[in-house]
């Protein structure tokens, strides 16, 4: 329930607890139902393996020496993961995103 509108919606959701259903505000339902779902199958097992030492904190150059591949194609795969995820192509924006959805 959002609490903007808590004494408004109250009292329906102590009645839906009493029946031993879950309550959500519509409105905070309409939130969560509109918002873009990650499709993490989009990104291949490589570049799943990236994402983790990220947020790791790793740099580019760290990523490549620990998976044997160059700076400059970690650099591409960063890049093809910034696309499919759709994130903002800010300074940051993977690292930011990597830490934030860690588990």
């Amino acid at each position: 329930m959002l609490k903007e509108f808590a004494l408004e919606e109250i009292e329906h959701s102590l009645e839906e607890i009493e029946k031993g259903k879950p309550y959500f505000s519509a409105r905070l339902k309409d939130l969560v139902d509109n918002e873009p779902l990650l499709n993490l199958d989009l990104l291949s097992n490589k570049e799943k393996r990236i994402i983790k030492q990220i947020a790791q904190i790793k740099s580019t150059r760290e990523i490549g020496e620990e998976m044997f591949i160059s700076h400059r194609t970690v650099e591409k795969h960063r890049s093809n993961i910034i696309r499919k995820l759709n994130l903002d192509q800010q300074q940051n924006s993977l690292l930011i995103w990597a830490k934030e959805n860690q588990k």
